[in-house]
């Protein structure tokens, strides 16, 4: 009875660890990503000399994009190390490399004050923290799902890795509406621009502190042989999760991180009512990934996800365009649809990854899916739909954009 006793309390004890640990896996990289998507306006017109406010926000969603491009060569890095010294220890280092420079963004001297140096040592945090994220999310994903693989609730953990992302994501639209509604315009391109990289640091001690938990043991390094890259299992399994990946990074940018920026610049909705609508639109996410990776353990993963993909590729087009009523409750409307639609992929895709790839190579697999779709078309999403909008005044164009990627993901998700 006893031992049964102590047998039970270290299981919920392993639970609330691996609990907090999975939800706290992408809060940093979501909340700093998504941030730096709100304020790209600002920093545009901070840290860029151009006489035209659409192409300072051009140059500054490409800088943005920069963090993207090198990530692809951090997920090589620390998918190996990874698969060498074990998931856990990669994701402890990953993010000390991606959280410093975060957090320095805050500290960057603008324009004014350096010149195009200012221009240069933001380009070099984004830099050196992509190659710490490229690294950072997809360790932690492998981590979490290794760790839950033998849990019952190991669908549910796997959710809530993809739930702290959107967590993340809500505390970074949430912090973006305050400092629109407690500072002026003047004090916000002065000063309070800072605020939301400063409260990067708090969060990051925080964070470091629940992972103090994870499991590192010196002894399990294993020895990693030469990867052959074209083995047939890899190949096969590399291109079905880089669709399925590829069209999550479109989706997620277009209509949750460049959202308000398409609402406010391209349909001239009023600033406040975009931040609202989007931040309801984030809450609304959070709880639906959750749920849908909860039923993922009792209805398969694959069907699930068929389903988001197929009501995305219908019903895109007509939510595209009731936006341009511009009313309130329509925007909140179509921006909940969105949310309720998108997010079975988000809540069963860590599953589905996790055992796509043979557990040899799962780590290397993660990281360059996950890189090589963000480089692509995660950070790049905003910049291709803003110019081409720009480029052949179509308002329309993100709709199409996607749709094409919908028609392209549904095999690869069928074939998982």
């Amino acid at each position: 009875m006893a031992e049964s006793n102590i047998r039970l309390k270290n299981v919920s004890s392993n639970n609330k660890n691996l609990f907090r640990i999975s939800f706290t896996t992408n809060v940093f990289e979501c909340y700093d990503t998504v941030i730096s998507g709100y304020l790209a306006a600002i920093i545009g017109h901070l840290f860029f000399k151009s006489s035209s406010e659409v192409m300072a926000l051009i140059l500054s969603f490409a800088t943005f994009s920069a963090h993207f491009l090198i990530e692809p060569i951090g997920g090589i890095f620390w998918g190996r190390f990874g698969d060498k010294y074990g998931a856990g220890l990669a994701t402890k280092y990953s993010m000390l490399v991606m959280a410093i420079p975060s957090c320095l963004i805050g500290l960057l001297p603008t324009y004014d004050t350096i010149g195009y140096s200012a221009a240069l040592l933001l380009l070099l945090m984004n830099l050196v923290q992509g190659f710490g994220a490229g690294g950072q999310v997809a360790t932690n994903f492998c981590y979490i799902y290794e760790q839950a693989l033998h849990n019952k609730h190991s669908s549910l953990f796997c959710g809530l890795a993809a739930a702290g992302g959107w967590f993340g994501s809500l505390l970074a639209s949430l912090i973006a509406f305050l400092l629109y509604t407690n500072f002026t315009n003047a004090n916000i391109y002065s000063w309070a621009w800072r605020i939301p990289f400063l409260i990067s640091i708090p969060m990051f001690i925080v964070i470091f502190y629940f992972r103090k938990n994870i499991e590192v043991n010196p002894n399990n390094i294993k020895v990693v042989q030469k990867f052959d890259w074209l083995r047939k299992d890899f190949i096969r399994a590399f291109i079905k999760c880089f669709l399925l990946l590829s069209f999550m990074q479109i989706c997620f940018y277009m209509l949750f991180v460049w959202m308000p920026t398409y609402l406010e610049s391209v349909l001239k909705v009023a600033h406040n009512t975009a931040r609202m609508s989007n931040m309801l639109s984030l809450i609304t996410a959070t709880i639906c990934v959750v749920f849908w990776g909860y039923l993922g353990k009792h209805v398969h993963y694959k069907k699930v996800m068929l389903f988001s993909v197929s009501s995305l590729l219908l019903f895109s087009y007509p939510l595209f365009y009731l936006l341009h009523s511009t009313m309130f409750i329509i925007l909140i409307a179509v921006q909940l649809i969105f949310a309720v639609i998108y997010t079975p992929l988000e809540g069963n895709y860590v599953f589905a990854l996790g055992r796509a790839f043979n557990s040899k190579f799962r780590n290397r697999g993660y990281a360059l899916c996950w890189t090589l779709s963000i480089a692509l078309f995660g950070g790049t999403t905003p910049v291709v739909c803003s110019y081409f909008i720009h480029l052949f005044n179509f308002n329309l164009f993100p709709v199409f954009y996607l749709m094409l990627f919908a028609v392209i993901t549904l095999p690869a998700i069928y074939l998982l």
